[in-house]
């Protein structure tokens, strides 16, 4: 049997139990919101160390970290090198990123290229900086679309790779664990059409459903052409009928003539 639940009789009791939990809950609050904001400083004290004078940095798309990572590199040291920045289609988060590490100093030199080019590319690059969402506990990242083939690149040039995160966003999971399929849907096995509306990115005729609407379209028009060339329709019937009354008109001409059309027919 399970006991009865205490009774609380003084509600004063009750009500300094929650305040403390409260301000445990708020102190908690703030300790994260701190550690959060010192983190991206923290990383961009570090930039010193793996940034160089006259380096060619390739970089994926957009991250805050990565732009506080280089900018920091840039204004304390005052280090002249390039970025090469991917656009990280369909999105194009890369233009942003160009934008603004434009604006943080005339030492700094940012071209912008397509994720295609990125392995041609490869070859000149020193370093790849890259940001990521979170840090598996067997070292893989979750990171944007288009970042493994990237990676692949620079194995295969002998280019070091640095991912820019924080500690917050490290995760005890392995690949492999069904618990990240509901954040960050890494595992179900979906077209890129249900998951982002590639309407708004590309024109409608790139995307699937819209080749499928064209393909109906296309599929009705030949339906459509084929039944006015069969011979069933009306147009092939009237055609029959025309024939037909031809060869009535010859069969009724005068006996004593002759009839060529027969033997032919």
């Amino acid at each position: 049997q399970q006991a009865p639940a205490p009774v609380v009789k003084n509600k004063r009791l009750l009500n300094r139990s929650s305040w403390r939990r409260k301000h445990l809950v708020i102190e908690s609050i703030n300790d994260l919101i701190e550690d959060l904001d010192e983190s991206e400083t923290l990383i961009a004290s570090q930039s010193l160390e793996h940034v160089h004078a006259r380096e060619l940095i390739l970089t994926f798309g957009y991250s805050h970290s990565v732009e506080c990572f280089l900018s920091t590199c840039a204004l304390r040291q005052q280090r002249s090198f390039s970025v090469i920045v991917a656009e990280a289609a369909p999105k194009y988060s890369g233009h942003h990123m160009a934008k603004q590490l434009a604006k943080v100093s005339p030492q700094v030199q940012v071209i912008s290229t397509t994720d295609a080019s990125t392995f041609a590319l490869m070859s000149r690059v020193n370093k790849v900086i890259l940001g990521a969402h979170a840090l598996l506990a067997n070292g893989g990242i979750i990171a944007p679309s288009g970042t493994f083939p990237l990676c692949v690149a620079a194995k295969a040039h002998a280019v070091p790779v640095v991912v820019v995160l924080g500690i917050h966003k490290l995760l005890p999971m392995l690949p492999r664990d069904p618990k990240l399929d509901m954040p960050f849907r890494c595992y179900n096995r979906r077209s890129p059409g249900e998951i982002i509306d590639l309407s708004t990115f590309v024109g409608d005729q790139f995307t699937s459903q819209g080749q499928r609407q064209l393909r109906r379209q296309q599929q009705q028009q030949q339906q459509e052409a084929e039944a006015t060339m069969a011979p069933g329709s009306p147009k092939g019937g009237l055609a029959a009928s025309d024939e037909g009354q031809e060869t009535m008109a010859q069969d009724m001409s005068p006996v004593g003539g002759a009839r060529p059309g027969r033997e032919e027919q």
